[in-house]
């Protein structure tokens, strides 16, 4: 035992980091870690794979697949009678790649696609008579080819006398 001349105090223990401090650092790591993570899945996923190498010396072009399209076509109004709208349109089913028909009200379909044996011309019945109604036909046709341009839709109220000229 050590002797000790004076007082006797006691050594106060050495001040501790707060553990707090180290608490934060893990879950910072960890958000770190997972930042990294989606980085990297990110770029490897986003990078274009390799294609394998061609096995034949030829490089043609391959032909534009036929699509399906829609394109307008001139239409003509009449009102028969109150409440009636006939749509008249010229007849185009001999139209190469031809699938059918839709008929618009605005930008509503008013009917499903139509076969040539329906049309035309094409009646549409309970229309409000005092309101000018645009209606448009549209032929669905199967083509690689250019479309010529679509043509404006014809407006007409369906209040029975009026005409507008036919195609």
């Amino acid at each position: 035992m050590l002797t000790t001349s004076g007082p006797t105090a006691a050594i106060p223990d050495p001040p501790e980091e707060p553990p707090a401090r180290r608490r934060r650092l893990w879950p910072i790591a960890g958000l770190v870690a997972m930042f990294l993570a989606a980085v990297g899945a990110g770029l490897w996923y986003g990078l274009p794979q390799a294609e394998p190498a061609a096995t034949t010396a030829t490089t043609a072009t391959p032909a534009p697949s036929p699509t399906a399209r829609l394109y307008a076509i001139p239409v003509a109004l009449t009102s028969p009678r109150r409440g009636h709208i006939k749509i008249h349109f010229a007849d185009v089913s001999s139209m190469a790649g031809f699938q059918g028909y839709v008929i618009t009200r605005g930008s509503t379909f008013i009917t499903p696609q139509l076969d040539a044996d329906d049309v035309p011309p094409y009646l549409v019945r309970g229309v409000d008579p005092r309101t000018k109604h645009c209606y448009s036909v549209q032929v669905v046709v199967v083509s690689d080819q250019p479309l010529p341009p679509p043509a404006k839709p014809a407006c007409l109220a369906a209040d029975g006398g009026t005409t507008t000229n036919q195609p």
